[in-house]
């Protein structure tokens, strides 16, 4: 199922619904005396849920509404500051997409709550890849997506559940139907238990953004890296300006977010509070009558009362104590995120022969086969020829594998100098490369071993330009962590290093070990 959605008609659509809300308020907001309460109702709502403010200054422009409204960051930003009592002096009722983050750390924060819509969870896919997988006309379930994915088939990026409801969303309903987890067993299924087809699910996981917009933002981009991003379907930004990218809804729907409307409780103020309860009330309640006009003009799902979802349309709720909250994102950061892939690039220059080179090819061989945490994650090597685009490869790699162990050291011990290796220029193409790998972005790293001399070719200069453009372009640069076998050039490898957020260590005092240390606990978000 694809939708594609009208930014006039909702925003035609919201200043109708405030005129008519304007009537409704002046009905039954009244002072305590008797007298009409002219104060405006002072809103502060989430910068991800799909109204916007503008709409309300139009209004009162045009209509003389007395209604004030801000942005007040992401819905887990601002149920933080309301959780902590940060807003309730400037603001009367609180808009989110919903209010479980606010719950979760302060159930005393809100008074009276209105469900305005629901929201369903999707993916958002390109039309070329609708049409590889046969979907066009097809219509999706989870099951679909779920055998895609761990076929191969279909790549995919979210936000970050820690940071981002989008992601805490997208990974209770994968946990759902994917994982096949109970809703009410959610805190034993994610103690310990093994869930092989999570973790193969997962496997195809390539990017992950810190918020909906940044996922968004570099989904649309680029087409290189994720083939499909978990979305609301009232995220119309997916769609703005790019016709290639579309909503699937699968048929056995998941319902999250109620948008509700809610009153900032103010204890020191029981007038203004009552106040505020009648005018959000008067609001929501015009809402709810008016759902069979609007429900086919908004982006957002409407139902009879507030909080009703559609009847194929399954809720699931978020974790409910912060305990399960904090259990459910272990499970997914220590279980299910694809492990950080150990990225070795190798200086074959001549100025590496010799003793140098025995060295880091003895290097590399007892560490990847004694280092703690190298089990289970991809090593990839490459050499700095420009003569040879063969690199060793193994997914899922262990030093226990005798087949393992035996192609890594015959590809090690195959590796020659050569006169024509130029370091920047493989850097260069270290970075194109690790995103065609399939791997997560975020986390990746590269670990380079060298004497320090690029030999002719690329410089330093031409390296540090090109990597300031594909910063600009891509949004993520790698950290290089180099392995420094001599003395050469010292003071360009400590710029590299910078540059990038890397480091540089001293081959003959433990350098590739604690490199590769280092690079196993880089995070890049």
């Amino acid at each position: 199922m694809t939708n594609a959605f009208s930014k006039k008609t909702a925003s035609i659509l919201l200043v109708f619904i405030l005129v008519v809300f304007f009537v409704a308020v002046g009905t039954v907001a009244k002072k305590r005396d008797g007298g009409e309460d002219e104060r405006p109702l002072r809103i502060v709502m989430a910068n991800d849920i799909p109204f916007s403010p503008f709409l309300w200054v139009e209004a009162k422009r045009d209509y003389g509404m007395q209604v004030e409204i801000d942005l007040g960051g992401d819905t887990v930003e601002l149920s933080r500051k309301i959780a902590n009592g940060e807003l309730g002096d400037e603001y009367d009722a609180v808009w989110l997409a919903t209010n479980s983050y606010v719950n979760l750390q302060n159930n005393e924060a809100l008074g009276e709550s209105y469900g305005l819509a629901s929201d369903t969870l999707g993916l958002a896919l390109r039309s070329k890849d609708l049409d590889r997988l046969g979907w066009q006309k097809k219509q999706v379930t989870w099951n679909d997506v779920r055998e895609a994915v761990t076929r191969g088939d279909l790549t995919f990026g979210m936000a970050d559940p820690g940071k981002s409801n989008l992601g805490m969303q997208s990974l209770i309903g994968i946990l759902y139907k994917i994982g096949g987890l109970q809703s009410d067993d959610l805190a034993e299924e994610v103690a310990g238990k093994v869930h092989p087809q999570l973790k193969k699910f997962f496997g195809a996981q390539v990017l992950l953004s810190d918020t909906s917009d940044e996922l968004y933002d570099r989904f649309s981009a680029t087409d290189d890296v994720a083939q499909a991003v978990f979305a609301f379907s009232s995220d119309e930004k997916l769609l703005r300006d790019n016709g290639e990218i579309t909503f699937v809804i699968p048929a056995d729907r998941i319902g999250f977010n109620d948008f509700p409307i809610s009153v900032i409780k103010n204890p020191d103020d029981e007038e203004a509070e009552a106040s505020a309860h009648a005018k959000t009330k008067a609001f929501a309640d015009w809402v709810t009558q008016h759902g069979n006009e609007l429900r086919h003009k908004i982006r957002v799902e409407l139902g009879d009362s507030p909080g009703q979802r559609r009847a194929d349309t399954t809720a699931h709720k978020l974790p409910g104590s912060k305990q399960e909250f904090e259990n459910t994102l272990r499970f997914y950061r220590e279980e299910l995120l694809r492990p950080r892939d150990i990225n070795l690039l190798v200086d074959v220059s001549a100025s590496m022969q010799g003793e140098k080179f025995r060295e880091a090819k003895k290097d590399i061989l007892d560490l990847l086969g004694e280092q703690a945490g190298v089990n289970g994650r991809a090593v990839n090597i490459t050499t700095s020829s420009t003569s040879s685009s063969k690199a060793f490869t193994q997914k899922d790699y262990s030093p226990d594998d005798p087949k393992h162990a035996r192609t890594l050291k015959d590809y090690v011990d195959r590796m020659a100098a050569r006169q024509e290796a130029n370091i920047y220029y493989q850097l260069y193409r270290e970075y194109l490369r690790i995103p065609q790998r399939g791997n997560l972005i975020q986390g990746q790293s590269i670990v380079l071993l060298t004497s320090g001399t690029p030999a002719k070719g690329v410089d330093y200069a031409e390296w540090s330009h090109e990597l300031r453009y594909r910063e600009r372009k891509e949004g993520v640069i790698f950290p290089v962590y180099i392995v420094h076998y001599g003395n050469e050039n010292a003071e360009d490898m400590q710029r590299l290093a910078e540059e990038t957020g890397g480091e540089v260590f001293k081959a003959k005092e433990g350098g590739l070990a604690t490199a590769l240390d280092r690079a196993s606990k880089y995070w890049a978000t």
